[in-house]
């Protein structure tokens, strides 16, 4: 048996066919009237060249010629017009061939029975979302000055793999909303991240060295007059410096005060404060003890001509050879300070992303309550059909929403046994378990 249909934006009133020649089919010439009926059933023996008929259609949908199997060289006639003359071809036309192996859910099939309100704005839900991202995206490639792929470099950075960049960002939001500075946000990635300048610093013995000057310069920011590791370094004096100046503080007469065990340290211009912040900087990274140990860092990354700008980076930024002893948190810690940098942009992607897929789930509860075309043609066929197995969609949110294709599943019959079936079996089975028959 095979099945036609004809899907279409508007009813069509007539459909007129005129085949010769066509897969065994001599002459036919017929008008369907679909004034009065949406579909017509053709009934007939084996052998009455029904899947002949249906094959000839199927060469006007896909817009190849028709012929006669046996006697090719017959001249073929293949006319298939709507009530305007209008050819009806291509994706005018859907055929199903019975227990064709080819066949399988399309776009053009779901699209005939889904939910339209819904699909639209399940295809719309993320358009915000997207354009928001590229937004971020483009900020942070500007801001990390990097030209690896920014999504796949957050999610192994955070998160260790290179597919959840959403979850990513999700992930350090408490972290990135608390944080009040941003000491990395000029760092060039590549610079510093490069995948041979990080095999470079696992190896054991440049790992122990920058062990060793960790050490040294927490040692010695534990005895500075002002710094304080993790609290306030020479980063966070320099941005209060810059940030005062900025400001008109000291313009406006005022003064700042340092203390330090219980003396105290008036300071009244912007350029006293630059220079007592560039003396004790230079009192840690200038450190004999310090300066020996970073020059065996320098003598080990000499060795190897490909990591010799990564040896004169860290020679004109010193302070980044103490945050290499951790790369995992240093990385993070970078990220986190672009993110900061371009905040805005970082916030607004994920309050969309979070509308959007809170509106997701609700649209998707509400597909699956959804009583479209779907269910009545699987109860059609079901109620219908006397066969040893019973129709279900698996997947039917997908399909109202235009997402997916429909995912028939089969379950077989025997008796009071019942078993899922997946549908090449099943072909196989009723291959040779001629058990069908049409009631009606």
């Amino acid at each position: 048996m095979a099945a036609l249909s004809l899907p279409g934006e508007c009813l069509m009133e007539f459909v007129n066919v005129e085949f010769e020649h066509c897969y065994g089919v001599k002459s036919l010439k017929h008008t369907f009237n679909f004034k009065d009926a949406a579909a017509y059933a053709i009934y007939a023996p084996n052998g009455a060249m029904k899947s002949s008929f249906a094959q000839t259609f199927r060469d006007a949908q896909r817009g190849e010629p028709s012929k006669d199997r046996v006697f090719p060289d017959r001249p073929t006639v293949r006319i298939i017009t709507d009530e305007a003359g209008q050819p009806i071809e291509g994706q005018r036309v859907l055929v199903v061939l019975s227990y064709d192996e080819e066949f399988g859910p399309t776009e053009q099939t779901c699209n005939l029975l889904v939910n339209p309100t819904l699909r639209d704005e399940y295809t719309k839900l993320h358009i915000g979302v997207d354009k928001a991202k590229d937004e971020l995206l483009a900020a942070l490639k500007a801001q990390s000055k990097t030209k690896v792929d920014i999504e796949a470099e957050v999610s192994a950075a955070i998160m260790q793999t290179s597919d959840q960049f959403i979850l990513a960002l999700r992930r350090v939001l408490p972290e990135v909303t608390e944080q009040e500075d941003m000491p990395w946000k000029d760092l060039p990635c590549d610079k510093v991240f490069d995948p041979k300048n990080i095999d470079a610093i696992s190896k054991n013995g440049l790992h122990a060295l920058l062990k060793d000057y960790v050490e040294r310069y927490d040692e010695l920011l534990a005895a500075s007059n002002f710094f304080k590791k993790g609290v306030f370094d020479y980063y966070h004096a320099a941005e209060i410096a810059r940030t005062l100046a900025k400001n008109g503080f000291f313009k406006a007469k005022h003064t700042v005060r340092l203390n330090h065990e219980g003396d105290s340290h008036d300071i009244q211009n912007e350029k006293d404060l630059e220079i007592l912040v560039e003396k004790e900087k230079n009192a840690i990274l200038k450190d004999p003890k310090l300066v020996a140990t970073f020059d065996k860092v320098a003598t080990a990354l000499d060795k190897n001509a490909g990591l010799r700008d990564f040896r004169d980076y860290l020679m004109a930024n010193p302070n980044v050879v103490a945050q290499l002893s951790n790369v995992a948190q240093f990385r993070q810690d970078v990220w986190k300070s672009y993110f900061k940098a371009n905040e805005v942009a970082y916030l607004d992607l994920l309050k969309k992303y979070e509308a959007a897929e809170k509106r997701r789930k609700e649209i998707e509860l509400q597909a699956a309550k959804e009583q479209t075309e779907w269910l009545k043609v699987i109860e059609i066929f079901n109620s219908r059909f006397v066969v040893p197995f019973t129709l279900e969609a698996k997947n039917y949110a997908d399909v109202v929403l235009g997402g997916k294709g429909i995912d028939l599943a089969f379950t077989y019959h025997d008796g009071g046994d019942k078993a899922a079936v997946p549908r090449s079996e099943l072909l196989s089975v009723l291959a040779w378990a001629s058990v069908a028959r049409f009631t009606y």
